[in-house]
Parts: structure tokens; sequence; C-alpha cells
């Protein structure tokens, strides 16, 4: 994502890139949350358990993580795209949707830092 964010960032030198990137409200809050979630978050997450203060091997976080990133990837590609001629007709329900991901990802990664008691 960091990359990401220095492709874009060097895209808007190109004098027709800066004129979409400033004048769509969208393509600015895309920015915002890649530069957020994308960055911040994400590299947060791999910093903990690259450290081990994160479990991220059970198999509730790894759906969780997945949910995380595909809600993350949505919303991205829901707000940049109409900057390029892409409408989407449901963006809106799309975006709440991929919300809804996000946050069941960030749940089940939550919920699998417990340790389960397993009977014996």
């Amino acid at each position: 994502a960091l990359l990401l964010k220095f492709v874009f960032q060097l895209l808007s030198i190109v004098p027709g890139l800066d004129d979409i990137a400033f004048e769509n409200r969208n393509v600015i809050i895309a920015y915002i949350h890649l530069v957020v979630l994308g960055v911040i978050t994400f590299g947060l997450i791999g910093i903990l358990a690259q450290q081990h203060w994160m479990n991220l091997t059970s198999k509730i976080s790894q759906i969780g993580t997945t949910a995380l990133i595909a809600g993350f990837v949505t919303t991205e590609y829901l707000l940049v795209s109409p900057a390029f001629g892409v409408v989407h007709i449901q963006m809106f329900t799309g975006l709440f949707y991929a919300g809804i991901a996000m946050l069941s990802g960030i749940v089940l990664v939550w919920l699998a830092q417990f340790p389960t008691a397993r009977q014996p």
C-alpha cells in the first residue's frame, strides 16, 4: 500500500491526472483511505504479527484478514473507479457491504487473539 501511495503521488505530476485527483472528492477520500487503512493499519498489523504480539496463523484470523483485505480493496475500487468513467449504480450499497466485510474481518482477527479453552 505504501508503494501504491508513492505511485499515486508520482502520477499526480501528470497534467491530466492531477485534475482528476483534485476535482473528484472520491479520489481524495480513497487516497486518505489508502494511507490510513492501507499503510498505517496493515503496517501495524504486520509489525504486531512479526513481533509475535498478534496471532495471524489460526484459521479464524486468516479468514478475518482475507475479509479485511477484500473489503479494503473493494472500497478503494468503488471510490476511485468513477473518476475514470466506470459508473456503479449501487456504489453506496457496495461501500456498505465492503465496510461490513472490513468490520467482520477486524472482529474475526480480534476474536482469534483470545486462547480457546479445550476440553480434554
